[in-house]
């Protein structure tokens, strides 16, 4: 985002990264806005700066980058419907320091399909912000009664500590705390408000440090007030440091500020984590969900997935089903091209890696390729999950797709999608591996680069999903052809 604003007034992006590598997020953004504030128009530089900024902000947050966009916010949005359904009497609200409406809308698209299946009691969502007015443009602060007196019951809140830049401007815009003048006007702000929304409520953070000075003073503020969770991702331990006494020590300092913390294997599991919260909600009783007999817990599921997939790949039923994946990922390449209005001679590439949990492994492994074909399992390339710098294990382990521009490299541009497989029983997925499509481009801009061909990039995505899914699933009694995926 940052990287954004500081384009507009950079001579090129090396420019950006330098300064965003050596100052940091936030010098980084104040200097931004000073080249904003330096090229406004004169007598009312702050409101005609903070116009442009939001412009550059609106382009990057809903333009060509939303083909990123993960599975977090519909997740979230899903649990909070059932929870408003399934516990009328518990109001549950949302505060963030995002700019976006992503939430917002998810929230809004849950509420419209859970009431369209017959689900009651699902509250409305609405946008508040910690003050009536905008801080940043308007002077003087006027706190909301809420803060003093309570969000409204009745509604799901979804309250902005950082200002909001809507898809479509509307009456509810705030101007975004960007620099670190804004932050310092705005942390009081920030700070009443939480330790207000955190008084004697039970809390859970997602996607947060935890480092942020007014989240600390609230979560000390209100640290015996009521229970809260943390879910954090796994700590990378550094060589010569073991795992576990990282993880002990991240105990620690949680305990410390009332936190208990829920650790998951990587950011793409909180989206995971939320499903299953939701299914439990939608049970007689979230006992059955650890029960062994029942079989329904999301470990259960993923063994009953590798344990199908796998059998099918055993003896005489390998090399057939590597023909049959090969086949169809060589097959897929020229409608690529025509869907992308790749060049003729822009060769393209279409791999598939699958989770593998053979005797207790956690890798990935190149199960097909559109350039060639396995001769066994021995031969296929593993990456292992501690290569976080890879383009292919930093989507699997983000959860949402990425993009790769390696000019030295022989496929110079690799996008890379996460694939989930849906349960339609209990509506909920798992991630169980990860496609890529590369080009290897000989001109300065390929076909597959989002920034200048995102719509058809688009369609192309929708495509590698449906096959790498496919792939996932197929099995002895469920055969893969490109044109059942494509007519599909």
């Amino acid at each position: 985002m940052v990287r954004s604003l500081l384009s507009v007034h950079s001579k090129d992006d090396e420019i950006a990264d330098h300064v965003m590598s050596v100052l940091g997020i936030l010098p980084a953004a104040s200097i931004a806005q000073e080249q904003f504030l330096a090229a406004a128009s004169p007598g009312d530089e702050m409101r005609s700066a903070s116009e442009r900024i939001v412009s550059v902000l609106r382009e990057r947050l809903y333009g060509a980058a939303t083909w990123q966009n993960g599975r977090l916010a519909p997740a979230i949005a899903e649990f909070i419907c059932y929870w408003t359904q399934a516990r009328p009497d518990r109001p549950i609200n949302v505060v963030t320091t995002n700019y976006d409406d992503y939430l917002l809308e998810a929230l809004r698209r849950a509420r419209a399909l859970y009431e369209g299946a017959g689900l009651s009691n699902i509250r409305k969502s609405r946008v508040t912000y910690p003050t009536t007015n905008d801080p940043l443009l308007d002077g003087a602060v006027d706190y909301k009664p809420w803060v003093t007196d309570g969000l409204d019951p009745e509604v799901t809140s979804c309250v902005y500590l950082h200002g909001r830049v809507p898809r479509r401007m509307d009456k509810k815009y705030r101007c975004p705390v960007v620099s670190e003048s804004d932050y310092f006007r705005t942390q009081q702000i920030s700070r009443n408000a939480l330790t207000r929304l955190m008084a004697d409520t039970d809390v859970i953070l997602v996607g947060s440090s935890i480092s942020d000075a007014p989240l600390l003073d609230a979560l000390r503020n209100t640290k015996d007030s009521a229970r809260r969770w943390a879910i954090v991702p796994a700590q990378r331990a550094p060589i010569g440091v073991s795992s576990q006494d990282l993880d002990r020590l991240v105990r620690m300092r949680m305990a410390s500020l009332g936190i208990e913390p829920i650790v998951l294997d990587n950011f793409a599991q909180s989206a995971e984590l939320f499903q299953e919260l939701r299914y439990c909600l939608s049970m007689r009783s979230p006992k059955y969900y650890v029960r062994e007999n029942y079989r329904v817990g999301r470990a259960s599921r993923m063994t009953a997935w590798w344990d199908s997939w796998r059998s099918s790949t055993r003896g005489k039923g390998l090399r057939q089903r590597l023909d049959s994946s090969h086949r169809v990922l060589a097959e897929a390449i020229p409608h690529f091209k025509a869907l992308l209005g790749a060049p003729s001679d822009e060769v393209l590439k279409v791999d598939v890696h699958l989770r593998w949990l053979e005797n207790g492994a956690s890798l990935l492994k190149l199960w097909a390729t559109s350039t060639g074909r396995w001769t066994g399992l021995d031969v296929m390339p593993e990456l292992s999950m501690e290569l976080s710098d890879n383009v292919i294990v930093k989507t699997f382990l983000s959860g949402r797709p990425e993009y790769v521009s390696q000019v030295s490299q022989r496929w110079r541009d690799t996008v890379a999608i996460p694939l989930w497989i849906y349960d339609d029983t209990m509506r909920t997925e798992m991630l169980v591996g990860v496609a890529t499509l590369s080009s290897m481009r000989r001109f300065e801009q390929g076909a597959i680069d989002p920034l200048t061909n995102s719509s058809r990039l688009q369609r192309a995505l929708e495509i590698l999903n449906a096959i790498g899914t496919a792939l996932a699933l197929a099995n002895s009694e469920r055969e893969v052809s490109l044109r059942q995926i494509l007519v599909n």
